[in-house]
């Protein structure tokens, strides 16, 4: 009757197994344990009790994983050599679950009936995931989840009927019908490498973090949809090597959008939108408080002004 069991391969020669029949395994119960190189973990419990913060944090040779349980803050996060993940009966994957794992390469999301939520940065930093895929039950990605990735296959499955791949002009980005009650437009919630954008008559929400930390081919331009009236905080804060061009539609940017940028980067901008937007002259873009030189390129053709600053 034990609530779990655990199984931990720690060489080829030996294989330890145990039962937890009394308690719950404690909060950072495995934090840190070098010794792991391979996990199976099922929770027997019916009650799905969920008491896993940091449990295995840090686990610096822990390479593959079989996890069957609730995922809960910071659980494997830092574990550098981490590459595949297997996950049963997982409802939710909570903040920071897999954050700085950039050695990860595989994780069965898409085979996850019952997940419903994936937690604010629980794949940041994975910089070597290149698929994902977002299963039908899923009601909730919250902003960043997916932030410095390095996704180049980003799907949604065609059952959920909360966020798509590919809706009203824009692909290959986890898209929400509608941002909310209050603002019935679909948001961009995580963008990827191999976004593209068509003719659109729809309104669109750029989401926090939707394309923060995306590392782009040298001299990539981003477009976005030509109705968009709002891009939130942070929504290209650390993208490396690309260009934004901004619709003339625009109403509203939120705080640090443009954060981390570089001398290589630029902004452009339709001539016409020289007025306040947010709380702060849009020119300026919140280089979070630092002082940019913004140079001015007039382009005859377009009747676009470009400005990039130089560091």
């Amino acid at each position: 009757d034990a609530k779990y069991q655990y199984h931990v391969s720690m060489d080829a020669s030996r294989i330890i197994k145990g039962n937890i029949s009394s308690s719950y395994p404690s909060p950072n119960a495995f934090e840190f344990c070098s010794a792991i190189n391979n996990l199976d973990f099922i929770n027997a419990d019916e009650r799905g009790d969920t008491r896993y913060f940091c449990l295995f944090r840090g686990c610096d040779s822990l390479t593959n994983l079989t996890f069957n349980g609730e995922i809960i803050h910071n659980c494997f996060e830092g574990c550098p050599a981490l590459k595949s993940v297997t996950l049963t009966t997982v409802t939710n994957i909570d903040d920071y679950a897999f954050n700085g794992v950039s050695t990860l390469e595989t994780i069965n999301l898409g085979e996850l009936y019952y997940l419903s939520r994936i937690g604010k940065f629980s794949f940041g930093g994975c910089k070597s995931l290149k698929t994902v895929v977002i299963p039908a039950g899923v009601e909730e990605i919250v902003p960043g989840a997916f932030y410095n990735t390095g996704i180049t296959d980003l799907q949604v499955s065609q059952e959920n009927i909360v966020y798509s791949s590919n809706y009203e002009g824009v692909s290959g980005a986890i898209i929400k019908r509608y941002a909310s009650e209050s603002s019935p437009y679909p948001m961009i919630v995580q963008g990827a490498k191999i976004t593209k954008v068509t003719d659109s008559e729809s309104i669109f929400i750029i989401g926090e973090y939707s394309f923060a930390g995306i590392e782009y081919e040298e001299g990539s331009i981003l477009n976005l949809p030509r109705n968009t009236t709002t891009i939130e905080d942070y929504a290209f804060s650390n993208s490396k090597n690309c260009s934004v061009v901004i619709p003339s539609s625009l109403l509203y940017m939120g705080n640090k959008v443009f954060n981390g940028w570089k001398s290589n980067q630029s902004i452009t901008i339709p001539s016409g939108i020289t007025r306040q937007v947010g709380s702060t002259d849009f020119l300026i873009a919140y280089w979070e408080n630092k002082t940019w030189s913004l140079t001015p390129v007039y382009d005859e053709k377009f009747d676009f002004y470009s400005f990039c600053h130089l560091d």
